[in-house]
């Protein structure tokens, strides 16, 4: 599936043995007192195989934080982390799609890529 072109880039690249979190702001493109109501969070098919998982305890999320960011933390799973693919990086698709308390809610939905590359 090809990453639309107007997808939002994390800016840190993250490393198959990391496990961090990212956030992403959806708060300029509400108005008045909305704010995010319910969050899904869709790894694309090229992320998951190789391996990109979204950590989902009670301690890692994925979560909304200030009332208009989505924090979620990322890991490669243990057997995907030296796929050679790495070495040059890759970029990995991540859907982020919000509904808000507006009345009525309204929906907002993007794609961000995460870099993935042996740093």
């Amino acid at each position: 599936m090809p990453i639309p072109s107007g997808a939002t880039v994390w800016p840190q690249p993250f490393d198959p043995s990391d496990r961090v979190d990212y956030a992403l702001g959806f708060g300029p493109l509400f108005t008045g007192h909305e704010v995010i109501d319910v969050a899904q969070v869709t790894l694309m098919p090229e992320a998951i195989a190789l391996g990109l998982t979204i950590l989902e305890d009670e301690d890692h999320g994925p979560s909304i934080a200030d009332d208009t960011n989505i924090e979620l933390y990322f890991e490669i799973e243990e057997e995907f982390r030296d796929n050679v693919l790495f070495l040059g990086g890759v970029d990995l698709p991540v859907e982020i799609t919000v509904t808000t308390t507006a009345t009525p809610p309204r929906r907002f939905q993007r794609t961000v890529v995460l870099k993935v590359a042996q740093l």
